[in-house]
């Protein structure tokens, strides 16, 4: 209880930086390099020098301060490497958009063209999911009467029907879920990908690609704690439903051609929905490289760079290596 105690006194210490050193040291103890499993306690605050620290239950004892504590739960989703090569790929309308407001551009998961996008599974095999969670409420219903705390005990009937009220409100905050999640969408490849530029460049002859590493997407985005950077999960879903959370880190088979890495935030919008958010990005930091399409024209090339000028991007801007001459 002592310990609790001290959760409590000190969380108004989870600040910004806080979160932002357990999001980057999250899953391995700070003091022996422990990896820490699904269930482990972990502990996260200030030592004896007041150096913050992530640990695990054995290196608990290290911690003068206590800010939060919980169980341990493994991300949905794999963070790429620090180096690992991303790719935007735009028409010249959007990248114009994102040099001149200085912001990414984060849609909204239930406008994309992709009917999946946030999906449990396929529909004929909504019957399974249901149980599933069905068979898990009913479970959390029968064994509050084993808590000694709850007085109120469920016949079979109110258990049932319990349970499938809490299922409902499952399925209702997993469809909403679909409307407070906003991603923006990059490529993961070490070279340029033909396939790319005429997926996403609309005119393909006058398509403009950055070029960014994980590293410096997340540096960019100024370690944003809100904002999750992770590979998208390319499943079988004839074999694989989603859970209740995080279904926007899965997508079908039929897509594993992209190479998908996401940014992810969550908002609630206290009014009317929106269709997409804009968040601030330091384009120095982001922009690596900038290239433009294979099939462009010199003229597209030279526009781009005074584009450049007039908003102070200082990258040089390349023609795709795609467009190189072959010999025979």
């Amino acid at each position: 209880m002592k310990n609790e105690k001290r959760v409590q006194m000190h969380t108004e210490l989870y600040n910004r930086n806080v979160r932002i050193f357990e999001k980057e040291h999250r899953g391995t103890c700070t003091k022996c390099n422990k990896k820490i499993a699904d269930g482990e306690t972990i502990h996260l605050g200030y030592d004896k020098q007041y150096e913050l620290a992530y640990v695990c239950d054995n290196c608990s004892k290290n911690l003068a301060t206590i800010i939060v504590r919980h169980l341990y739960k493994k991300e949905l989703y794999i963070k790429p490497n620090n180096k690992a090569k991303l790719w935007r790929f735009m028409d010249l309308a959007k990248y114009i958009s994102l040099i001149q407001s200085k912001s990414l551009f984060f849609a909204r998961a239930d406008t994309f063209e992709d009917p999946f996008e946030c999906a449990k599974g396929y529909k004929n095999l909504e019957y399974k999911w249901n149980a599933c969670y069905a068979g898990f409420c009913w479970g959390a219903i029968t064994s509050l009467e084993n808590l000694p705390d709850i007085k109120k005990t469920y016949s079979e009937k109110e258990a049932l029907t319990e349970a499938n009220r809490l299922l409902k409100q499952l399925k209702d905050l997993s469809r909403k879920e679909r409307q407070n999640t906003f991603i923006c969408c990059w490529h993961e490849n070490e070279f340029e990908s033909e396939a790319m530029w005429k997926l996403y460049s609309n005119n393909s002859s006058q398509g403009v690609a950055i070029q960014t590493t994980y590293e410096r997407l997340y540096m960019a985005l100024d370690k944003d704690p809100d904002i999750d950077i992770g590979k998208i999960n390319y499943i079988d879903f004839e074999n694989h439903l989603c859970g209740v959370n995080g279904s926007f880190w899965y997508k079908r088979k039929s897509f594993e051609h992209e190479k998908e890495v996401r940014a992810v935030v969550e908002l609630f919008p206290k009014k009317e929905l929106v269709q997409s958010v804009m968040k601030p990005i330091n384009l120095d930091v982001l922009i690596e490289n900038i290239y433009v399409s294979p099939t462009s024209p010199k003229w597209f090339r030279d526009l781009v760079i005074d584009i450049n000028i007039k908003y102070g991007v200082e990258k040089e801007v390349f023609h795709s290596t795609l467009d190189k001459e072959p010999f025979y």
